[in-house]
This record gives C-alpha cells, structure tokens and sequence, in this order.
C-alpha cells in the first residue's frame, strides 16, 4: 500500500494531550514546529498514513529541550526531520 503522507504531533512534556502540528506529502521528510517554548521540554511523534489507514505512531523516547531559536525573525519555532 503505497504512503499518502505523514502526521506530525507535539506534545509539552508537563501534559498529556498531543498537538497537531502538520500533515505532509509523502516526500516531505521535515517540517518547522512552532510557538515552542524555548527551555521546555517536547515529546515529538509522526505517523505514517495510507489509504488503509494511519501506522502506530513513533514517538521520540525522552523529551526534547528547547534551547534556542532558529531564527531571529522566527521566535519560538524549531525543525524537525525524519
């Protein structure tokens, strides 16, 4: 079954709840998250999607620090590859 995309999440490591952060075309193998707080930690996950549906999702396995911008005029974004 050929893949139809990918579902990018974040999540704040002091919650539970996962946030939507984009859906990608197949090729897209990175994508910018913003409006992270820079000193928080944050889970990341993507999951795979195809016509039958969507994979089990991967996740990274510890927290994320946020430790500085990636760009002056980009506050509080960072990029994520995979």
């Amino acid at each position: 079954m050929p893949l139809t995309g990918y579902l990018v999440e974040v999540r704040d490591s002091r919650r539970t709840a996962w946030k939507k952060v984009a859906d990608l075309k197949p090729l897209q193998t990175s994508c910018t998250v913003p409006d992270l707080d820079i000193g928080n930690d944050y889970f990341f996950r993507v999951t795979a999607l195809n016509k039958e549906g969507a994979s089990s999702p991967l996740q990274t396995p510890e927290a994320t620090k946020i430790t500085k911008e990636i760009g002056q005029c980009l506050p509080n974004i960072s990029h994520l590859e995979w």
